[in-house]
């Protein structure tokens, strides 16, 4: 047991309670009550344990943002758009014609085409329109002769890289007329053009749609055109040579 904080009872307090009779059983108990009474209002109140401090509240917890939906996934890719079959080009040649006419022919054709492009081997179809004319007049049967042409060219190809090769129908009409005053022409018999032949040909691109070209055509003629002249009263003909040669350069662009 732990002494008071005051000390032990004073020799003073002892002597009031000092018993001289042991005997005196009612004195005795007298003495310990009052010196237990004594010891108990001197011992220390401060010995009870405080209670124990208030805990700290506990920290909120942080709010959790809402929860987002979630995104939609993106949408799929646009499909690739179909792959082209075919393209069109189109162009325009300038044609030297040495004997389909009385003399040397120069002109022009203007021509549009459909090739494929998928085809293991590239085939086209060119439909053209071509025009010619004599510069200088022709001597038949001492007459001097001049000629215009036009036609209309269909050629279907094949093209196994820049070289192709075509099948060529023409068919056309050539105008004869007299250059000078001398002789006359009592009639034309034929006018009518019809030609069969081959063509062979290279094709360069040098842009994206552009490309430069050069054919050169052979030509079976079995519907020539053919005049009769008559000068000095003696009839003279002029037939068109049943074979035929052309040569062309020309550009052409892809349309689409």
């Amino acid at each position: 047991m732990v002494a008071p904080e005051d000390g032990p009872v004073t020799q003073s307090c002892r002597k009031h309670t000092t018993i001289h009779d042991p005997t005196d059983c009612a004195g005795v108990g007298k003495a310990m009550a009052f010196a237990l009474a004594v010891a108990l209002d001197r011992w220390p109140k401060a010995w009870v344990c405080p209670p124990p401090p208030a805990e700290a509240p506990a920290p909120p917890e942080p709010t959790k943002p809402p929860l987002e939906p979630p995104a939609e996934p993106p949408p799929p890719p646009p499909p690739p758009p179909p792959k082209r079959t075919f393209r069109i080009d189109a162009g325009v040649d300038a044609i030297f014609a040495p004997k389909i006419a009385p003399s040397i022919s120069l002109g022009f054709s203007p021509w549009i085409g459909v090739r494929s492009v998928e085809l293991p081997l590239p085939l086209s179809i060119e439909v053209g329109l071509r025009a010619t004319w004599t510069p200088g007049a022709a001597a038949e049967a001492a007459v001097n002769v001049r000629a215009a042409y036009v036609s209309g060219v269909l050629a279907p190809c094949v093209r196994p890289s820049f070289f192709f090769a075509c099948a060529v129908l023409e068919v056309g009409s050539m105008a004869l007329q007299q250059d000078g005053t001398h002789g006359y022409f009592p009639a034309v018999n034929e006018s009518q053009v019809v030609a069969l032949g081959l063509r062979f040909g290279g094709e360069y691109p040098f842009a994206d749609r552009w490309a430069i070209r050069g054919l050169l055509e052979f030509e079976g003629v079995p519907k020539a055109p053919h005049l009769l002249v008559q000068h000095a009263g003696e009839p003279e003909a002029w037939t068109a040579p049943s074979l035929s040669f052309n040569i062309g350069l020309g550009l052409a662009f892809k349309l689409w």
